[in-house]
């Protein structure tokens, strides 16, 4: 059953861009995947779409993407006019040049990680490549964020006039876990109260097996730390696979995948690439076998436990204005995952954590 507001979004979801905001709790997620079990049931092509690979996995049954690989700017070469062209002449791009000109409805999960220049991309190429000079080239849009976010697509000029229609989702639906809702959006809003300072303590308690618990830190550095001790206390032989790197290291220590990774059988890892719509950046899972050129990794996917051989892949920072590439890492995009950093961690579903809130920002 949908409460009032829900109600109100879900008409409006019938031909309207539409914004679902709301505070943690009330909804949003099964409100929009309501939404487009409704809008499919009457022939509506709809496309869900998501910031990140591992929130995508949230609905996977609706075969959600990211929103870089449905608009086909995942590695981010190219401006604005040479996308545009590449989609409407490339063969390589004929995916994305049909989803583009076949969607009716598109719904992209929580807005707010997502830049204003990237936002701002995919419009003007879908008004391009539908050859329609309506917003988005007359697809249908529908976005969700959280209220409390400053989402930097909000200061687009054309943001308002696009977005016409936003509803606020109020009621906190789950109420078993209402006071940890209620704490995280005190925090969220720099307003914690004893009763909430007293909650999060009371959530303070030894693990039952704090070996398998993720630790989670706010700067890389101490996730490497954490990470490089836990392998050192792992028995067996370390294999060390090196990167093959061209370019500045500036750039190149930037990229996700590490210069030297260093694996042991057993071992916690993360996938740090999507490389197809179950295997997606942030998917962890275990090592079973180190070979000479590739990784054997047991992951969870769609509830089954799967083994999956990773090979090398490419990574690139390239430079649209000059066309020309300012690093390439050749690496099996794995890392270490014994501790993630705080921000990683979103999207994600954690048995158990160990939070480290040193050098976190305050309120």
């Amino acid at each position: 059953m949908l409460d009032e507001d829900q109600k109100i979004a879900f008409e409006l979801a019938n031909g309207h861009n539409l914004i679902i905001s709301g505070q943690a709790g009330t909804g949003k997620s099964f409100l929009l995947k309501y939404i487009v079990k409704d809008q499919r049931e009457k022939q509506k092509n709809v496309a869900i779409v998501c910031s990140t690979g591992i929130a995508s996995t949230l609905y996977e049954e609706f075969g959600a993407k990211t929103l870089h690989k449905w608009a086909g700017i995942e590695d981010r070469r190219h401006l604005n006019e040479e996308i545009i062209h590449l989609v409407q002449s490339d063969e390589r791009f004929m995916s994305v040049k049909h989803n583009i000109q076949t969607t009716d409805l598109l719904i992209i999960d929580e807005v707010s990680m997502v830049s204003a220049k990237t936002f701002n991309k995919v419009e003007v190429l879908c008004r391009k490549v539908r050859d329609n000079n309506k917003y988005f080239g007359g697809i249908q849009f529908q976005i969700k964020l959280l209220e409390i976010l400053v989402a930097t697509v909000l200061k687009l000029p054309w943001f308002d006039d696009c977005f016409p229609h936003k509803v606020q989702l109020n009621i906190i639906h789950r109420q078993s876990e209402t006071a940890l809702i209620q704490c995280i959006n005190a925090l969220e809003k720099g307003e914690v109260s004893n009763e909430n300072v007293a909650f999060l303590n009371s959530l303070d308690r030894p693990l039952p097996n704090e070996d398998t618990a993720v630790h989670l830190y706010a700067r890389n550095y101490d996730v490497d730390i954490f990470n490089y001790n836990k392998l050192q206390q792992l028995q067996g032989d370390l294999k060390t696979y090196k990167s093959t790197d061209v370019g500045s290291d500036f750039y190149l220590r930037k990229f996700l995948a590490p210069k030297n990774l260093g694996l042991k059988v057993g071992c916690h890892v993360m996938l740090v690439r999507n490389l197809s719509d179950t295997l997606v950046n942030g998917l962890c899972g275990t090592v079973t076998q180190l070979n000479s050129d590739s990784v054997d990794v047991k992951f969870i996917i769609s509830n089954k436990l799967s083994t999956v051989t990773l090979k090398p892949v490419v990574f690139t920072t390239y430079d649209p204005a000059d066309k020309e590439y300012l690093a390439k890492r050749t690496q099996i995009p794995l890392k270490l995952a014994y501790a993630i950093t705080i921000h990683k961690a979103q999207d994600m579903s954690l048995k158990r954590v160990v939070v480290n809130c040193e050098y976190c920002f305050k309120p």
